[in-house]
């Protein structure tokens, strides 16, 4: 069995990270070095659609940390952890409310990986080990004169594995990340407007 699978990041710029697994008659799973640059755009397949029921304001601020719901810079930050959580947790459980909740409707990285759900989920596979960690220690930012948060951070991921339904399984390694997000202020909580991802 052949198959492509992308894990951290559908969309960076125009670009998107790829990894490609296979599991033989032999149970026995190869990786392929990750992560590698294909050109793609969210154009190239169509994104399903959000979570009908989306989480309320007063459900997503619950279960994010306070300073989210800070409108200054220290807020933007704290939210991007729960972000990228959000996208862990959409590809192991399929469940994309959060995920949407965070998520601008321009946003072209989030209606790409609700694209990769789609497609996962359409070959059998949920994501079964797996973590990205946001350094927000070392992130920097600005708010711009329109209220737009602009912040860099470094991301590290952890190996991922994903599981099929049959018992196949495909991996990816581990990486690092550079990531700048723009997150724009809804009245109680910050939501991704864009993502650009860079391998350091």
């Amino acid at each position: 069995m052949t198959g492509a699978k992308r894990t951290l990041l559908p969309i960076a710029l125009a670009g998107a990270l790829a990894m490609t697994g296979c599991t033989g008659d032999d149970g026995i799973v190869t990786e392929a070095p990750f992560p590698t640059t294909a050109a793609e755009t969210t154009a190239a397949s169509a994104s399903p659609s959000p979570s009908a029921t989306a989480l309320t304001d007063d459900e997503l601020l619950a279960m994010m940390p306070p300073d989210a719901a800070r409108d200054d810079l220290a807020g933007a930050i704290a939210t991007i952890p729960v972000f990228f959580d959000a996208y862990v947790d959409m590809l192991m459980t399929s469940n994309s409310q959060t995920w949407d909740s965070l998520s601008a409707a321009e946003c072209e990285f989030c209606q790409g990986a609700r694209a990769d759900l789609a497609a996962y989920r359409d070959d059998g596979y949920l994501l079964t080990d797996g973590s990205i960690r946001a350094g927000t220690t070392a992130a920097t930012g600005a708010i711009d004169g329109d209220g737009t948060a602009i912040v860099s951070m470094p991301l590290s991921q952890s190996a991922f594995t994903y599981t099929r339904n049959d018992g196949g399984s495909m991996n990816s390694a581990a990486g690092e990340f550079s990531a700048t997000l723009q997150l724009s202020w809804t009245g109680r909580h910050w939501r991704v407007e864009h993502v650009e991802i860079a391998e350091q």
